[in-house]
């Protein structure tokens, strides 16, 4: 049996070598069909055995281009090596399969115009149909395994002032299709230059190192579900459970955070700097329990709304005006305060209850209290101490 494989395939790299042409364009067709747009390949060469008992095929300089790159020149997809792993025998039919797909050095800048045209368009936003009535766009339904290794990968929203900057130093997973959707499975390893949803605020996580494990599953409506129970970002581990509304135009996400410890500064460093700034004037020196809930869109010109929760517990606060000793509260932070009126700095307020603690050696408790506007703080609260 494996020697009938082997000479398949030997069999099926020789047509390759004589009939390049041919499969060249069968290739092309196969990519180009799940696509409104146009994928051009420079090269192509058979690699013998790479990806047994399927057929491998290394392609050289290969670009994804949508309708108007001759206005805009934002290359969507800009590879130097495009590995795909066919099915021996469709090489011989008129559509080849393709079972894998590996991508090396490679940039993917995802543009937005000042109108609010975008290169992605090239996916298209309703999917064609094929003469037997099949959707046409999406992942291939043979795909099975995917890789990514140094991409560089940018989402620039010149009409919403958006900037998503990161280098994907490894993506590897598995995919399987079904009637509804699909699912995956898959390691994700990348740097954060930039995520900025609002560029004069700053980046949340800006250069930091995300990696983790995930699952992923999508269904025909386009809502994609993600989660990783060990989510790596910068020194500190967070479970994650993600939605995304990818057909919905714009995307809108909702994303929710938990970690067990983390210092107050690693925390602030994960925000965005108008945040940032502000909370910097504060410090905790014991590590806190976080949760995050963040939720936007990827059109809008402002911060997604934020809504932290942090328990502390005998710690020593530090603020601009005075320090506080073996404290212990509950805290949460939200940039809307007052609904409607926007997600922003003057609309953020930190709610505190159960706030226990000393001033030099006085104990003191506060039930509740609040600082609000970040801009002008505003502190309010019922304080009782003890002067005995």
């Amino acid at each position: 049996m494996l020697a009938l494989g082997v000479l398949l395939v030997t069999g099926t790299l020789i047509y390759i070598t004589y009939n390049k042409d041919k499969v060249l364009k069968l290739v092309s067709a196969e990519l180009n069909e799940k696509i409104d747009g146009k994928i051009i390949i420079g090269d192509m060469r058979p690699q013998f055995f790479k990806r047994f008992p399927n057929v491998s095929l290394e392609l050289k300089d290969v670009k994804i281009l949508d309708h108007k790159f001759a206005e805009h020149h934002h290359i969507l997809l800009d590879a130097k090596e495009f590995y795909v792993s066919l099915n021996a025998i469709s090489l011989f039919t008129s559509k080849a399969s393709i079972k894998r797909i590996d991508i090396d050095d490679a940039s993917a800048d995802l543009y937005t115009d000042s109108t609010g045209y975008s290169n992605l368009s090239v996916f298209g936003v309703k999917r064609k149909k094929s003469p037997e009535g099949q959707p046409k766009g999406g992942p291939p339904p043979e795909l099975q395994i995917f890789s990514f290794s140094n991409l560089d990968l940018k989402v620039d929203d010149k009409q919403h002032g958006k900037l998503f900057h990161f280098t994907v130093n490894d993506m590897n997973g598995n995919m399987t299709m079904n009637g509804d959707g699909w699912k995956s499975d898959f390691h994700l390893g990348v740097l954060a230059h930039s995520m900025s949803f609002k560029t004069q605020n700053g980046s949340f996580i800006k250069n930091q190192p995300v990696t983790g494990d995930f699952s992923a599953n999508g269904d025909e409506d386009g809502r994609i579900c993600l989660r990783s129970d060990a989510l790596r970002i910068g020194p500190n581990t967070f479970k994650l459970d993600a939605v995304f509304g990818a057909n919905k135009r714009p995307a809108d996400f909702a994303i929710h955070l938990t970690c067990d410890e983390i210092t107050w500064r690693q925390a602030s460093a994960l925000l965005a700097d108008n945040i940032k700034k502000k909370l910097d004037q504060y410090n905790i020196d014991q590590p806190v329990s976080v949760t995050a809930r963040i939720d936007g869109s990827f059109a809008g010109g402002g911060d997604p709304f934020l809504y932290i929760t942090a328990k502390i517990r005998n710690s020593k606060i530090s603020t601009p005006v005075v320090k506080l000793n073996d404290c212990s509260l509950n805290a949460i932070f939200t940039n809307n305060y007052r609904k409607g009126k926007g997600f922003n700095d003057d609309n953020s307020v930190i709610r505190f209850n159960g706030l226990t603690g000393y001033y030099k050696r006085i104990p003191f408790t506060i039930d509740t209290g609040s600082i609000a506007n970040l801009n002008k703080p505003i502190a309010t609260g019922n304080i009782r101490a003890n002067f005995a």
